[in-house]
């Protein structure tokens, strides 16, 4: 009873003291300077990042006020029409904090009228600097675009998309895509086959141009974004799957979340098209090109699962969908899979990131109940009986990780050197998905015990009772955001490019870090 009334008394003083004047900051990459924020950034937060990619000036602004919005969390009023974002999502959570806190004091009234007034009362937010493009008419199609680059300049981008994104998506063949490159010089195959072909070829070369040139690689990216109409998007193919995937996870990095959802559900219906859905499918290709098809099979899940969190939608690939057999221990066929110890690395981090959105899918069913929101209410009781095998579950899955790929500790941070080693790229992304997932699984359980208590929906007994369940819950969610923000903070201050160029900006800028718990 003692951290009972501790953790009462605790609130009680945030309530009173601090709810004006609370800094809540997102583990957030502002991608401009279009985000406003009552308080200075952290160190978290200081970044150099991409130009936005210029669509119309209307939809350009549209999407950045998304991402910017993202990260206020207690802004009741929104600011444009930025869709539905239901239970799981950073403004779902924060929506049902505020109005609990708020009417603890018996002040919601006053309180929205002051958010009001300091929305209102801050300058209009500068317009990201973008880059022009040249009208349709005057835009080169993708294939022409990619004959300008020789060979030698080819093969580099090429190398530089392996070793950074494609590294954590690994669903492409840097052979293949070799080859791909000069079929088209050539000018080989089907005008249908050269486009589909060049569209990939063009997102590739946009991934890899993000850090070195803004330009380039927004032109690009506007060339595959060209590709992609008419014909080639009704048929399916192994590469126009790859491409819109790839589209995606640009479009993430790149304040276009609205537009990706819109890619994203193309990618849904092309895997269904191609049958990658179904187990029998797979056992017409040869192990090599099997084991390429269920990556990228397991990339579309990962990264519906991810959007769906991030948006609070529901699944567009339902779990009871996934029966495809899993990926093969590339360890066990290194030689059988002609791989080299880099790609053998990839590959065992995207198993284990896969199954880590097993279990994001279970609590976005069990929790959230599919990020649909019902009438009938869930009691507190039920979701914190929920949680818990949830919670064994994802700490089990920690604990099962092998050596190079064990979550990263505090201690390992603090004695981080002057540089990034590459041994702990892919342990570092990994850590960041799975407090991700970790803060993912405590949302439901503070929100229905707070409001139950709130509204004495209970005896003082029962209120009792779950105060004490909820303490555990309470310290795992604000060590799972102390130890994000310490692990991102420490990998931008040694590498400020890091979030980009491993494709997890977007991941962040959905994940709130409520600052003003920090200090204990």
């Amino acid at each position: 009873m003692r951290r009972v009334k501790e953790v009462e008394a605790r609130l009680n003083s945030i309530q009173t003291s601090n709810l004006e004047n609370a800094s809540v900051t997102v583990v957030d990459l502002p991608h401009d300077a279009s985000s406003t924020h009552t308080q200075p950034m952290p160190p978290v937060l200081s970044h150099e990042t991409p130009i936005p990619v210029q669509m119309s000036l209307s939809e350009s602004d549209e999407e950045i006020n998304v991402d910017a919005l993202a990260t206020e969390a207690f802004q009741e009023e929104a600011e444009s029409d930025i869709g539905h974002f239901g239970p799981s999502s950073n403004h779902a959570f924060f929506r049902s904090l505020s109005d609990i806190f708020a009417r603890s004091l018996n002040t919601a009234t006053l309180y929205r009228n002051s958010l009001r007034r300091s929305t209102t009362s801050l300058p209009p937010a500068p317009q990201p600097i973008c880059l022009p493009f040249p009208s349709r008419s005057n835009a080169e199609e993708g294939d022409f675009v990619i004959s300008r680059f020789t060979l030698e300049e080819a093969v580099r981008l090429i190398d530089v998309y392996s070793s950074s994104v494609g590294a954590m998506l690994p669903i492409l063949n840097r052979s293949k895509l070799i080859s791909d490159f000069k079929i088209l010089q050539s000018g080989g195959g089907s005008k249908h086959q050269l486009g589909v072909k060049s569209t990939l070829l063009c997102i590739v070369f946009a991934l890899a141009s993000t850090l070195e040139s803004q330009q380039q690689s927004i032109q690009l990216f506007q060339c595959a974004l060209d590709n992609l109409k008419g014909r080639k998007l009704q048929s399916a193919s192994i590469e126009l799957l790859q491409s819109l995937l790839l589209i995606v996870t640009y479009q993430q990095n790149h304040q276009m979340s609205v537009t990706s959802w819109t890619y994203h559900a193309l990618a849904v219906k092309t895997a269904y098209q191609l049958g990658l859905q179904s187990p029998s499918n797979y056992k017409e290709y040869a192990v090599q090109e099997s084991e390429m098809r269920k990556r990228l099979w397991y990339g579309l899940i990962n990264q519906d699962r991810m959007l769906c969190i991030c948006l609070g939608r529901p699944l567009l690939v339902p779990a009871h969908h996934v029966r495809t057999p899993k990926l093969r221990n590339p360890q066990a066929t290194v030689n059988l899979l002609q791989m080299r110890s880099q790609q053998v690395e990839s590959i065992e981090y995207y198993t284990n990131l896969t199954s880590l959105y097993e279990l994001a899918a279970s609590i976005i069913e069990l929790l959230y109940n599919d990020n649909i929101d019902i009438e009938e209410p869930i009691s507190a009781q039920s979701i914190l009986a929920k949680r818990l095998p949830i919670h064994w579950q994802l700490e089990n899955w920690r604990r099962q990780l092998g050596a190079k790929y064990r979550i990263i500790s505090n201690d390992e941070l603090a004695l981080a050197s002057a540089a990034l080693s590459d041994d702990d790229r892919f342990r570092l992304v990994l850590s960041v998905h799975y407090y991700r997932i970790a803060i993912l699984v405590n949302g439901p359980a503070l929100v229905h015990v707070l409001s139950e208590t709130l509204h004495k929906l209970h005896s003082s007994e029962d209120c009792e009772m779950l105060l004490e369940n909820v303490v555990p819950v309470i310290r795992n969610e604000f060590s799972a955001l102390r130890d994000l923000h310490k692990t991102v903070s420490t990998v931008l201050s040694l590498d400020q490019s890091f979030l980009d160029s491993n494709g997890v900006w977007f991941l962040l800028n959905y994940t709130c870090n409520i600052q003003y718990f920090f200090d204990d």
